[in-house]
């Protein structure tokens, strides 16, 4: 089987998986789901019933973000509800199981490091994983065998190159 379709066949399960375990979570969430974009953060509105209304732009109901947080922050008070506030990240009001709206912010800073965390990780991966096919490298874990005897200190394989460099010597 051909490397890239190999890889493509190992990944396919895990994206199976994560598809149903988001759906599994989403079976959960209320009817619907907004995103917006307020003062740097990422804010994440799950709305049931009739303030529905608020988060559709044709409609005389629409609220800004501002009021849509300002009415959840007043009703978890109230309501005596769940609501969290710590370095950027809010999570207000959020039973599932009540008709008020709720929502998460969650700040751009974060995601971005994040982001940035797994890129790092990425290429320093695949930084690893080419060096593994350089010659003179073991194919296992990657060492440069040019300057030793050829043979690498983990397993012991011998590199193309110092099999063909005794072989060579041999036959003269």
């Amino acid at each position: 089987m051909p490397g890239r379709l190999r890889s493509f066949a190992l990944l396919l399960p895990i994206l199976l998986l994560g598809s149903v375990l988001l759906f599994w979570a989403r079976s959960y969430l209320p009817e619907e789901i907004h995103f917006r974009s307020h003062q740097g953060r990422l804010l994440i509105f799950f709305v049931t019933g009739e303030y529905v209304h608020w988060f559709d732009q044709s409609s005389a109901q629409y609220s800004g973000s501002q009021t849509a947080m300002d009415f959840c922050q007043r009703v978890a008070e109230v309501q005596s509800m769940p609501a969290l506030h710590l370095g950027g990240f809010e999570w207000v009001d959020l039973n599932f199981k009540s008709s008020y709206p709720g929502y998460i912010a969650i700040p751009y800073w974060a995601l971005a490091a994040l982001l940035a965390a797994l890129s790092v990780w990425a290429m320093l991966r695949r930084r690893a994983q080419r060096e593994r096919f350089l010659p003179g490298h073991c194919r296992a874990y990657g060492y440069d065998l040019r300057g030793s005897n050829g043979k690498c200190p983990e397993c012991g394989a011998e590199t193309q190159a110092a099999a063909q460099t005794t072989s060579t010597a041999a036959a003269g």
